[in-house]
């Protein structure tokens, strides 16, 4: 393809371009235009040059500026495509800066890559001059906020007391009855907490705070109860292998607000912390057998090797000091085992167990949580890069699935009573074998009564199939079924805000989902497709993905949900493996044909 320009959402632009105007939608995937932004603590945003991916114009200046809603934050820029005129900087170039000791200028191939501001600013200026010399430009990334940033006045590690909010991640379990933390927990993400699956594993009602230093005393903290409970699969109550779990919060924290929750960040896989020194933080027993603490206290300890840990599960971690008389006890169950990785801490592990409390040769253990984000990140990921949903927000969304292996094959989209749309690609096997569920919250449960349709027929023409259904639909019995709304006088929807739903991979690395999940995006303008495609840009990382092949691109006009695109190439799905934008097949070039096909059901509005 010879050029990209990629084009943000009209409904957006308003928003985007308004001077520190309303913070972002997360991961705003549509560039920004030339201006100043605010960015939340959960928010990435990217910006490009002007004909990004061709010759950008000579004479052209431009400016961004970025603050961060939290004061005590820093910025990050990271950028994967760039290409300017090289030399010593003064023609084409880059600059950098913020208000403390970021202040550079970058051209030639070598462009920005984990830059980290001292301060809560970035500053960005893109000058090319008049000469004929051009290149292809940039395509960056701004991420806000960072996790992991302790709150410290004093800058000492280690002591016994922490200080208040200086772990703004910590939260306490707490029982209904008992208004003192029985476990401890690590904010990961404005709606997830992890802790110790022994924590949350025998049903009973609990509560989660946050925001909490001193339980004796009266202070504003942040109450949530858990909406839902995931337990790692893999524990062992006995042993305590894999002892984990994640809890999703009632309702969201709010991370733009002025108060001291922030998550903490997540390890890289495979992360090896051996001889790292750690920090673990909790309200548990003071000494063994001895009182809690109403306060917050930390500890440093020494990350154990393999070899030097006693519990010997690839699973876990062991820290401590060999004389013993520093550790975890009971009450810090769940709490975070803490590394320092280039001044943000990274949740290393979660704590699980010991012999007794700080004894010399009895080092704690610890969840390795490198080791569980297989499992885990799926969880925590699915309400931030690829959202789940309602099938009643998306009940033209259909599931396609194989019936002699039961496996999820594509997504498609509801047409009419008799009628599914969906990619060519989907429909290649028997006929006999292909089934259609509709009204599927989840697949593998009956949160919504689940409707089969076998199918009778197949039809096609260019990157599009129609399956033909045995029975109709019913459009009257079910809330999750309806048909979108066909574009009858082929609108031009560049530029326009559209959601993508299907039963696709939750992440990357993931299976295909059993759950209904969407994905926010807009219609972009981008050239080298044939007429008959069109570019999909979501607004996270994370796009449509695996199964969600063959479903729905809705898209709004005048009070009506059109079928406006269908999947069809998720192009690596996330932005982390190059993805820029994904492929659609746009519905309004096959709307004779769709309508000469499927003239024998009840269509939307009729």
């Amino acid at each position: 393809m010879r050029s990209l320009l990629l084009l943000a959402a009209v409904a957006f632009q308003a928003a985007l371009a308004s001077p520190m105007g309303a913070p972002l939608l997360p991961e705003t995937r549509a560039a920004l235009l030339c201006g100043n932004y605010s960015i939340n603590p959960d928010q990435s945003l990217f910006i490009k040059s002007k004909r990004f991916a061709q010759d950008y114009p000579k004479n052209h200046d431009c400016s961004y500026t970025f603050h961060c809603t939290d004061y005590a934050a820093s910025l990050l820029l990271n950028c994967t495509r760039f290409e300017l005129q090289g030399g010593d900087c003064t023609k084409d170039f880059m600059h950098v800066y913020d208000e403390n000791s970021v202040d550079d200028r970058y051209c030639g191939t070598d462009g920005p890559q984990n830059v980290v501001t001292g301060d809560n600013f970035l500053g960005v200026r893109f000058k090319t001059n008049g000469d004929s010399v051009r290149k292809s430009g940039f395509f960056c990334k701004v991420s806000g906020c960072r996790c992991g940033v302790a709150q410290r006045s004093s800058r000492i590690v280690g002591g016994a007391e922490t200080e208040v909010g200086e772990y703004p991640w910590q939260v306490g379990l707490y029982t209904t009855r008992l208004q003192t933390p029985y476990c401890g927990g690590s904010l990961v993400n404005n709606l997830y907490v992890v802790t110790a699956a022994d924590c949350v594993d025998d049903g009973a009602e609990f509560q989660i705070i946050l925001g909490e230093h001193d339980y004796t005393k009266v202070s504003r903290v942040y109450v949530r109860t858990p909406d839902q409970v995931s337990i790692h699969p893999g524990y062992n109550a006995q042993t305590k292998d894999n002892n984990i779990a994640v809890v999703r919060l009632s309702s969201p924290i709010n991370l733009n607000a002025d108060i001291p929750v922030k998550p903490v960040c997540l390890p890289e896989p495979s992360a090896d912390f051996s001889g790292r020194t750690a920090v673990a933080t909790g309200w548990g027993l003071m000494a063994e057998g001895g009182l809690e603490s109403p306060v917050l206290r930390e500890v440093e300890l020494t990350v154990l090797s393999e070899a030097d840990c006693p519990a010997g599960s690839s699973a876990t971690l062991c820290a401590g000091e060999p004389e013993g008389g520093k550790g975890t006890c009971n009450g810090d169950f769940g709490g975070p085992l803490l590394v320092d990785v280039g001044g943000q801490y990274v949740l290393a592990g979660v704590t699980s167990h010991g012999t007794g409390c700080a004894r010399a040769g009895q080092p704690g253990v610890y969840t390795d949580v490198s080791s569980v984000l297989d499992w885990m990140l799926p969880i925590i990921e699915s309400d931030g890069k690829s959202w789940t949903d309602h099938i009643n927000n998306n009940p033209w969304t259909v599931a396609i699935l194989s019936k002699s292996s039961g496996q999820q094959v594509c997504s498609g989209a509801v047409i009419n009573t008799y009628n599914v749309l969906t990619a060519k690609d989907c429909a290649t096997g028997a006929v006999a074998d292909l089934q259609v569920k509709a009204n599927a919250q989840d697949l593998t449960s009956e949160v919504t009564r689940i409707v089969n349709r076998d199918v009778a027929s197949v039809s096609s023409s260019g990157d599009l199939a129609i399956l033909k259904l045995t029975t109709p639909l019913s459009l009257t019995n079910w809330e999750g079924i309806k048909p979108a709304c066909m574009p009858a006088y082929n609108p031009d929807f560049t530029n326009t805000p559209a959601v993508q739903s299907g039963y696709g991979r939750l992440s990357a690395g993931a299976a295909d989902s059993a759950q209904l999940k969407k994905v926010d995006g807009a219609f972009i303008w981008c050239s080298g497709l044939a007429s008959n495609r069109v570019c999909f840009q979501p607004f996270q990382e994370q796009g449509f993905c695996g199964a969600d092949k063959g479903g729905p691109i809705v898209a709004e006009r005048d009070g009506r949900q059109y079928l406006a695109g269908i999947a069809l190439k998720d192009n690596g799905c996330t932005t982390s493996s190059g993805m820029l934008f994904q492929e659609a097949a746009r519905v309004a070039s096959y709307y004779q044909w769709v309508m000469d096909s499927s003239q024998d059901g009840r269509f939307c509005g009729l």
